[in-house]
């Protein structure tokens, strides 16, 4: 049964709260598979629940067919039926049935919540035209432009002179990475053989565009939020930052069952349909986990992630330790048994969803500082405890694990952290107070409450400030809907 509350205020100007839509043309939110899967459905759990009084309805909207197996369907039963959450399918290019479906369904929508630029994309003209009073809200989830330049500069890097995929140049060239418009001779050249739509410029000046084009946008990292402001001159009162909203599993902490001696072998988590995390599996299979095994010979790494394509499945192998199993179906026994997480990332962006669900079940990590970004106190605390080539001490960092930035550093950081039993514990501790400070569940959500409340108390006046928005939905600059509008032509003819 849907919840229905009123929108408790002192203002005499506010009345019944109305309702909040999510849309997304492609994805219904599946925890299991990815962390933004993860951080959607405890943003709907958030503003459905009797705590949240902004909105007394809650809807999810997507155009792709509802997920087939039975872990996902079951999520989304409950986020009905336990929460309230009404689910529909709303097909983006379909102008009709979303004029009449936000005419029938939606006469008190008050906010939409793009997942995503694409989303942003394909549906926020209807919302202008159709529902001009009702606030839009961009989830960025990542920098998806920052995550594609970097993996460009990964693969144009290759592997470097000494035949090793990382080193401390590279490392540092990838920390200091920012996403340009492709101007120069090398990246057109480059953008003509990268597929349609992949290219980190064209990525970049899209998102950009969402962001002027919303009322508010949610940032996952200070990373992000800082580079948008400070790079891209994008005013901080459009932005609201919005990392993962955590609650440690205390019995994976407290429990005895679940302390150093009674673990055992590492683990990787991650979607296997995700760029970053395929090549850090490759990774660690090709150069990592070679030297981990020659010193650990006894320990096996457990390789998770739904959507594993073939060619990392046929990585398995058993002889020599490695375990690819695909999917997980729970996350917290794996967790909870597991000794130190593995997260060799080369490339990426956001607050990576994988570490800080290791932190909330007492699991240590060992990754890099494309993996770590976003989960320290700032960036001089990321560079402060990173283990770079060649160091030989590696001393507790004040991190929930270690940080090191090529194979042999890893794998040196990786055997260290699963021997020292009173490194890990310090380790453990770092991570339960990280987790308190940035990452609290309560706290983070409360802050991206107050901001949409804010953003709806002042919607006409934050528009009529917003001059580059007004800028970009006329009709000269609205590629991105004509380009919609032409989809649905050609579907309908």
């Amino acid at each position: 049964m849907r919840r229905c509350r009123r929108f408790l205020s002192t203002s005499a100007s506010r009345s019944e709260a109305g309702s909040i839509l999510f849309l997304s043309p492609s994805l219904w939110p599946e925890p299991s598979s990815s962390a933004a899967g993860v951080r959607t459905s405890n943003l709907l759990q958030h503003f459905a629940s009797e705590s949240s009084l902004l909105f007394d309805s809650v809807h999810y909207g997507c155009g792709a067919p509802k997920p087939s197996t039975l872990t996902e369907y079951a999520h989304l039963h409950s986020l009905s039926t336990d929460y309230g959450i009404e689910m529909h399918d709303i097909p983006p290019n379909k102008s009709d049935g979303i004029k009449d479906m936000l005419s029938k369904d939606f006469p008190a929508l008050r906010v939409v919540l793009f997942d995503r630029y694409f989303s942003e994309e394909a549906y926020s003209f209807h919302f202008r035209q159709l529902k001009p009073t009702v606030l839009r809200i961009l989830d960025m989830q990542d920098f998806h432009a920052l995550r594609l330049a970097r993996q460009k500069l990964v693969e144009t890097s290759s592997k470097n002179d000494n035949g090793h995929w990382m080193d401390d140049d590279l490392t540092d060239r990838l920390m200091a990475c920012v996403p340009d418009y492709g101007n120069s001779a090398d990246e057109l050249q480059h953008s003509k053989k990268r597929k349609k739509g992949k290219n980190a410029s064209d990525i970049l000046l899209r998102e950009l565009a969402s962001i002027h084009r919303s009322d508010l946008t949610l940032v996952c990292s200070r990373e992000e939020f800082d580079m948008l402001t400070e790079v891209f001159s994008i005013d901080p009162s459009k932005l609201c930052l919005a990392p993962f909203f955590s609650e440690e599993n205390a019995i994976s902490y407290e429990s005895p069952a679940h302390q150093f001696d009674q673990r055992k072998d590492f683990c990787v988590l991650g979607g296997l349909r995700h760029p970053p995390n395929v090549d850090s599996v490759k990774w660690l299979k090709s150069e990592i986990w070679p030297k981990i095994s020659d010193q650990v010979p006894d320990a096996k790494v457990h390789v998770w992630g739904s959507y594993a394509p073939q060619h990392i499945m046929e990585l398995n192998d058993p002889k020599k330790g490695f375990l690819v199993h695909g999917k997980l179906d729970s996350l917290s026994q794996e967790l909870s048994t597991r000794r130190v997480l593995l997260a060799p990332l080369r490339f990426g962006a956001g607050i990576k969803g994988k570490i800080v669900d290791a932190w909330e079940h007492g699991t240590p990590v060992v990754t890099t500082p494309i993996g770590a970004e976003g989960t320290t106190m700032s960036r001089d605390c990321l560079k402060s405890c990173t283990a770079r080539s060649g160091q030989i001490t590696i001393d507790d960092t004040g991190w929930g694990g270690l940080v090191a930035t090529d194979a042999d550093a890893i794998a040196r950081c990786a055997v260290r952290l699963y021997k020292d039993q009173s490194l890990w514990d310090e380790a453990r501790t770092n991570s339960r107070r990280l987790l308190r400070i940035k990452f609290n569940k309560q706290k983070n959500l409360s802050a991206v409450s107050n901001a949409v409340e804010e953003a709806l108390l002042n919607r006409t006046e934050r528009r009529s400030k917003d001059h580059i928005g007004y800028l970009l939905w006329h009709q000269s600059m609205r590629a991105t809907e004509y380009f919609s509008r032409w989809i649905e032509l050609k579907e309908n003819k």
